[in-house]
């Protein structure tokens, strides 16, 4: 069976465990095209979710931001105009150092990105605290900082204290909680192209697509616990609608 159809038929986890084991070979004549294509649908349905998960999330007087003077502050902001070709851009910027995984990479052509952290400057006490919620930096965020004269530095910096090469991507949930925390949540720059890669620095010590089953599973959030109650009334709303990842 193809690995879309097994993907399309429930096997999900089974499916990138299969493209895990398959190494550099997902990137051959034989097996790319449906690589693609389960990786494609997994980003597809992670936009479908995002969008539910956001919708209810609205319902329950949530308090995203609206701020509209950056993407990074709109809670879905869709891809950028041409991503394709920024992406391009990114990547070349991004050789000296290693290589996007593909699991990032249809993440921006498909969903764009993400901020569903609560906005304290707005209000302070929430019963939301705690919960660890997604946020991914859009592409034009990423393409800003690159521009900046010490993006190259800093690259070289981590990698002179013996960091692999990562691209920050969220807040750590002390810092979405208004609170000094730890370091950003970071994908890993791989030496060869990989479908997918590391997810640094987030508890869960997963795959950038293990994050995101993860976050899906609990309905756009990374560390729920039993005990607030606007969670678990939130959570009964929606967690039959979200698709499996």
């Amino acid at each position: 069976m193809a690995l879309l159809d097994q993907y399309l038929a429930g096997e999900t986890e089974q499916v990138y465990s299969e493209i895990e084991k398959l190494g550099s070979k997902a990137f051959s004549n034989e097996y790319h095209e449906d690589v693609v294509a389960v990786v494609k649908e997994t980003m597809r349905r992670v936009s479908y979710n995002l969008q539910i998960i956001h919708n209810t999330l609205q319902e329950c007087n949530y308090q995203f931001y609206t701020s509209t003077e950056s993407s990074w502050d709109i809670p879905l902001s869709p891809p950028i105009a041409n991503v394709k070709n920024r992406l391009k851009e990114y990547e070349e910027k991004i050789r000296p150092f290693g290589s996007l995984p593909l699991s990032l990479k249809l993440f921006y052509e498909i969903v764009g990105g993400c901020n569903f952290g609560w906005d304290y400057t707005k209000v302070d006490n929430t019963e939301w605290e705690g919960l660890d919620p997604i946020q991914l930096a859009p592409l034009d965020v990423l393409l800003q900082e690159q521009n900046s004269r010490y993006w190259i530095d800093e690259m070289k910096e981590k990698i002179d204290d013996g960091d692999v090469p990562s691209i920050e991507l969220a807040a750590d949930y002390l810092h979405k909680d208004d609170i000094s925390g730890g370091p950003a949540y970071s994908i890993e720059i791989t030496k060869s192209p990989t479908v997918d890669s590391r997810f640094l620095n987030e508890e869960h010590e997963t795959t950038f697509i293990g994050y995101l089953r993860i976050i899906m599973q609990n309905g756009g959030f990374g560390r729920p616990y039993v005990g607030k109650e606007k969670y678990e009334q939130f959570y009964q709303k929606i967690h039959s609608k979200l698709l499996k990842i």
